[in-house]
């Protein structure tokens, strides 16, 4: 999910398989070392900030035309998030922006209803 290209490439085979639709999309990629911030390196900070954000900001602008039709059909994007995300490690800032991302999907994304599934675990 790094690599810009096999978003797109995913993308085009899902739009493929739904016979040119996409109606549901699930960011649930994630992972964490559960470390203190003064232990973090560079890379594992990079690594999780490119998972846990731009990796699922890049899936939804490459499939935002999928999903901005107005063909009455339901779509649905769901972030998988986690109370972990809330709790305090490297974790955090993460799964926080992902909720913020999230928000934006709400207000941008008329007619598509977002879930954070970790909201339904609290």
């Amino acid at each position: 999910m790094l690599n810009g290209q096999y978003i797109d490439e995913l993308v085009k085979k899902a739009a493929e398989f739904g016979g040119g639709k996409i109606h549901i999309i699930v960011n649930n990629a994630g992972f964490t070392w559960d470390g203190v911030i003064h232990k973090m390196t560079d890379k594992q900070w990079d690594t999780i900030i490119a998972l846990h954000n731009t990796a699922p900001f890049k899936l939804v602008r490459a499939a935002a035309s999928y999903f901005r039709v107005k063909d009455g059909e339901p779509r649905c994007i769901i972030n998988i998030s986690s109370t972990s995300g809330v709790n305090g490690n490297a974790y955090v800032p993460g799964r926080w922006s992902l909720n913020l991302l999230q928000t934006m999907l709400m207000l941008e994304m008329i007619g598509v209803k977002p879930i954070m599934e970790w909201q339904k675990q609290v």
